[in-house]
């Protein structure tokens, strides 16, 4: 039984007392009360719409625009995560995102100094996921400082973009952002970070998660051939690659800052998750049921077989009909 579910038709509480009616009726009239009794009880069964539940969870449509947007500034080559650099632990994440949510339309936006549209809205996933693998951090040799507002031309344009979109889909459309970095800022940084500017776009976003990517520890920042030419490394980093505070002629350490991600969060009305709090799963199945409940897709690829019973009335009322128009043709003959 767990893999039927019941939609019904009509509310319990209208369609009840009109079978009551009905059995009475039968009742009453003393004919073919087996039969009868047995359309009635059909009739109940095919209004209560049995369905058998799709077994995979993941396979209908959904209506989502996805955004995500990734730091790509130097701190995210820092080594304080589960994977190489933390900008690989976002790469696995955005994988493991995808991977959960397909079919949806996707964007992908970066910042450093600057921010980036990596890729226009697309449902080319293969596309999308060869983006998000081949991001690199910002050369540090063109770092400048940066800001959690950096993004938000970018963002505004694809939430615009998405909301026309949904216009067009009737309106069913609903729009996530992704947003995954370390949340570090200078001081500096931190004054030209002004998340008020992100009023203005709050009310076309339905959803979404920050995930901040790193330790308060730190850790320190390897810098490869990736985002710097061979021979210019030891100009910036140590023997072992790791790149050198100018201050201190030590490993540079960068630390999370989880308070300027949480004050993000609440500034977009998201879920705010760390990389290592086992919670994205959860909060993937939250946004999945969000979806389904928004349109009628998953209860599409439920298999209906209210159907099947409604041959059985119509084989009933055949021979209902069969035995009417019999005892019809035996009285005429009678009265002959």
């Amino acid at each position: 039984m767990n893999n039927i579910k019941f939609d019904p038709i009509i509310s319990a509480g209208v369609f009840i007392p009109l079978l009551i009616v009905m059995v009475a009726i039968i009742i009453i009239n003393k004919s073919h009360l087996v039969t009868r009794l047995l359309m009635v009880f059909l009739l109940f069964i095919i209004n209560e719409r049995p369905m058998i539940r799709n077994s995979n969870e993941i396979s209908y449509e959904l209506d989502l625009d996805l955004m995500f947007v990734i730091d790509t500034t130097v701190s995210m080559n820092a080594t304080d995560t589960s994977d190489a650099t933390r900008l690989d632990t976002a790469k696995r994440l955005c994988n493991e995102i995808l991977k959960e949510l397909p079919s949806s339309r996707v964007s992908v936006i970066t910042y450093d100094n600057v921010a980036y549209m990596k890729y226009p809205s697309t449902q080319d996933y293969e596309t999308i996921l060869s983006v998000i693998n081949d991001l690199k951090i910002l050369n540090p040799f063109n770092s400048a400082g940066s800001s959690l507002t950096v993004p938000i031309k970018y963002l505004e344009m694809s939430l615009k973009s998405a909301a026309e979109n949904s216009d067009y889909h009737d309106g069913k459309r609903q729009n996530y952002v992704f947003i995954l970095g370390d949340g570090e800022l200078k001081k500096e940084e931190r004054l030209a970070t002004n998340f008020d500017d992100y009023d203005k776009i709050v009310d076309l976003i339905d959803g979404g998660i920050i995930i901040g990517i790193g330790t308060e520890d730190g850790g320190k920042i390897k810098i490869t051939e990736k985002e710097v030419a061979k021979e210019a490394i030891s100009k910036i980093a140590d023997d072992e690659g790791f790149l050198i505070d100018s201050s201190t002629d030590s490993p540079a350490i960068s630390k999370m800052d989880e308070g300027n991600l949480k004050e993000f969060a609440n500034k977009l009305n998201l879920e705010y998750i760390r990389w290592d709090s086992n919670k994205l799963i959860d909060e993937i199945n939250r946004i999945k049921i969000n979806a389904s409940e928004n349109n009628n897709n998953r209860r599409n690829q439920d298999k209906d077989i209210y159907y099947y019973f409604s041959f059985i009335i119509l084989l009933l009322l055949l021979y209902e009909l069969y035995y009417y128009k019999r005892n019809s043709l035996y009285y005429r003959r009678k009265e002959l």
